[in-house]
């Protein structure tokens, strides 16, 4: 048995930072479009804040709403970016599972590889269960990618990755500090693993609200045009400093919560096991 070393602070907030004109200007365009205030009146229409029990539904189809607004703005944007849907994550070294299925993952066009910037994933259960088995896959995938891109990085890199989750009409942003050893000794399969994980996570925000909305996008495109420009898979920053929707069939059932912290990290990344 080992301890996964996860050590879990909120909240932040993620906006503290000052963001760009060039992309605030982008985002309050697109809030002023014919298309948006027609969306929402849809949105508004399908009652999912007056009706228990449809957060499946809900989940979805804000979902499909993202794709379409992250990919518009991302053209407006300069189309350095494109949306994916239903990308999966998999950490080569894993043998157990088939990964996760993001619902949505925005890459660099400039990469033929298509390595992830961020990625969204969707909740079975409410952000007060704690941070579950498919959140944390998500940022250990991250991280490994910008591993496996640049294999040779001194044992001081420490790879900063971030992430939306999203439950019914709530949406969390995730970030984590994941340094190189510990991400080594856990591709190598290490019983023991080294140094320990930060994870940061944001209020919910309700994205039935137009503020929240233009919160989230902001965010988006923030940590993208970041990475865009000026591509970097090392970070010692706390980052509180700084139409057509379908059911979606995940791959690690993301329902499991993070509970127990003695479990075998192999055990933790398989489907059949409940938690942790």
């Amino acid at each position: 048995m080992l301890d996964l070393n996860i050590a879990i602070s909120e909240p932040w907030d993620p906006l503290a930072r000052v963001l760009s004109t060039a992309v605030t200007t982008i985002i309050i365009a697109f809030f002023r479009t014919k298309a948006y205030h027609s969306e929402m009146r849809c949105l508004d229409a399908m009652g999912f804040q007056r009706r228990a029990g449809r957060s499946r539904s809900c989940g979805a189809y804000i979902s499909a709403l993202l794709v379409d607004w992250t990919t518009v703005l991302a053209k407006e944007a300069g189309d350095q970016v494109e949306v994916l849907r239903d990308h999966p994550l998999h950490i080569t070294a894993d043998s157990r599972t088939r990964g996760v299925l993001s619902t949505l993952t925005i890459v660099s066009k400039e990469d033929v590889q298509q390595w992830p910037l961020i990625s969204f994933v969707q909740r079975k259960q409410a952000f007060d269960k704690g941070l579950t088995c498919t959140e944390l896959y998500t940022l250990l995938a991250l991280a490994a990618k910008k591993r496996h891109r640049q294999p040779f990085v001194e044992d001081a890199t420490i790879y900063q990755v971030n992430m939306f989750s999203f439950y019914s009409y709530w949406v969390q942003q995730i970030t984590a500090n994941i340094p190189s050893l510990y991400l080594r000794s856990m591709i190598q399969g290490q019983r023991e693993l080294v140094g320990g994980i930060e994870i940061w996570r944001s209020p919910c925000l309700n994205f039935l609200e137009e503020a929240s909305q233009r919160q989230i996008l902001q965010g988006v495109f923030e940590w993208c045009k970041l990475l865009c420009t000026s591509p970097r898979s090392t970070s010692t920053t706390n980052p509180a400093a700084i139409q057509n929707p379908r059911k979606r069939k995940g791959i690690v059932e993301n329902g499991r919560e993070i509970g127990a912290k003695r479990q075998s990290f192999s055990n933790s990344l398989d489907p059949s096991e409940d938690n942790l």
